[in-house]
């Protein structure tokens, strides 16, 4: 008697496709024990269900055993699908506080991780704008489902530490020098009223009070800013001088006073007026509360010293100084028209006599008490010309 056991009905499972860079399960069924072949592409050709890791098209055969020995056969056929080169870009440097847009190709559709600093991480140019330096995976899917990973890399730079140092006041017209610090380069703004608005330390003349803001760059491209404020001050008016033949007079309004002669600043010479010792050129710088200066206009003195009669007229003034009267005695040697003028430091004539067909010895008392403590001028004009006598009066 010859027995004929059935052969077993083996399935290898249905044809299906698989991305090249996954693997499949594979999973038979009929028999006790299976082989699969080819074998190099699986987890074990010796189980039911293997993992199976084809590199191209790959038909799979498994021969199973039943349990009476009999073996059958079946196929599967695994399609392996190509992955899309998807490319996240390249790494990059971004400044702190800044953004960059990133640009990934060869896909179909895409998912960014992390999403949460992206305007969108579904899309394959969102703006990133991360706080600290970050790696964003790129998961790129082609048309036909499979999917491929890369990543791009964004590194935080620094922020440059740009410093223009605190706000400062100035005097109208008074250049003043700006300093900063931090950069590689820098530009201010505004800059119209600088000596070169691309350098560190630019020479400032605003007529206005201006905010200067700096933007300064790094080495690394990255910018920062920082602002100054140079509040412009008032200079005072330019003030008018009156000569009385030695003596000068400032208007008392400004707020301190300095006298120059010759450009050569006179020790203790700081009230509105100065009586000049010494014939040269003399200027008063005035300041005002704000500590802002301007000058005069030069004076030139010729008077002082200048006592001396003519060659015909011979004067003397005495006590001088006086209490309270002088006498004037002067001798002509021929007949002259003679005036006499009584003159306060401001210029106002305060007495004056004129004497007709004067010749020889003659006096004259002029009364000084009624005037208050100070310096007068007696101008005793001739034909030969003008006389000019200091007079002190003190009690």
């Amino acid at each position: 008697n010859v027995t004929v056991n059935p052969l077993p009905l083996i399935d290898a499972g249905f044809n299906a496709f698989v991305c090249a860079n996954k693997k499949i399960q594979l999973n038979a069924t009929g028999a006790i024990s299976y082989s699969w072949k080819p074998a190099n592409t699986v987890s074990d050709s010796t189980i039911v269900n293997p993992l199976a890791n084809p590199q191209s098209n790959t038909t799979y055969t498994v021969i199973g055993t039943n349990s009476n020995g009999c073996q059958n056969k079946d196929s599967v056929n695994i399609t392996v699908l190509a992955v899309p080169n998807g490319d996240a870009g390249r790494d990059t440097n971004i400044c702190r506080k800044g953004s960059i847009k990133l640009n990934a190709s060869n896909g179909n559709t895409y998912l960014w991780h992390p999403g949460k600093s992206l305007s969108d991480s579904t899309v394959f140019n969102p703006l990133a704008s991360p706080s600290v330096t970050t790696t964003y995976t790129l998961i790129a899917t082609g048309v036909n489902g499979c999917s491929n990973i890369d990543s791009v890399k964004i590194s935080i730079v620094s922020l440059p530490s740009i410093s223009v140092g605190n706000d400062i006041s100035a005097c109208k017209t008074k250049p003043v020098q700006l300093n900063a610090g931090g950069g590689a380069t820098y530009v201010w703004h505004p800059g119209a009223s600088l000596s070169d608005s691309t350098i560190s330390n630019p020479i400032a003349t605003p007529m206005v009070t201006t905010t200067y803001t700096l933007t300064g760059t790094s080495e690394a491209g990255c910018k920062n800013n920082d602002t100054l404020t140079l509040t412009v001050l008032p200079i005072p008016s330019v003030p008018v001088i009156t000569q009385n033949f030695d003596t000068l007079i400032c208007d008392p309004g400004y707020f301190a006073y300095q006298w120059y002669f010759n450009n050569t600043l006179i020790t203790g010479a700081t009230n509105p007026k100065y009586t000049c010792t010494s014939n040269g050129n003399y200027y008063l710088s005035v300041t005002n509360s704000d500590g802002c200066s301007v000058n005069s206009s030069v004076s030139s003195v010729t008077s002082v010293g200048i006592d001396e009669s003519p060659s015909t007229v011979f004067i003397s003034v005495f006590p001088n100084p006086t209490m309270d009267e002088i006498t004037v005695e002067f001798n002509l040697l021929k007949t002259e028209n003679v005036k006499m003028n009584l003159i306060n430091t401001s210029g106002q004539v305060i007495q004056s006599q004129e004497l007709k067909q004067v010749k020889g010895l003659y006096k004259k008392p002029i009364y000084l008490g009624d005037y208050a403590n100070g310096v007068y001028y007696l101008q005793i004009v001739t034909n030969e010309g003008v006389i000019n006598k200091k007079i002190f009066k003190q009690n």
